[in-house]
């Protein structure tokens, strides 16, 4: 029900980027901040741009370079998972084709 009720009183969730925004914001708070997120209402964790973001809800006193470093972070390690998984994937098929053959 609550997750409903958000939803419905902050209907631009649907405009921000899951991954990039979304997910970043919460882990950083979940993750680095050690602040429990489960009860953290959407519009506060994404009404302000990631300088106001880092300043007002994870109350980071750097002017947000704390959590422009985590987001980069982040970025580049998804980047390199997602590498990884495509030469998997693509090591998977060539082995899959030796093996029939």
């Amino acid at each position: 029900l609550y997750p409903t009720f958000e939803l419905s009183t902050f209907p631009a969730y649907f405009s921000y980027p899951l991954d990039r925004v979304i997910r970043t914001r919460y882990e950083y708070l979940k993750f680095v901040k050690k602040v429990p997120t489960d009860l953290l209402a959407l519009d506060l964790v994404l009404r302000h741009g990631d300088k106001d973001f880092a300043e007002r809800v994870a109350n980071d006193l750097d002017g947000g370079k704390r959590f422009t470093t985590f987001a980069r972070l982040r970025k580049e390690i998804q980047s390199k998972e997602l590498r990884l998984n495509r030469e998997q994937k693509k090591m998977t098929k060539t082995l899959s084709r030796k093996i029939d053959s």
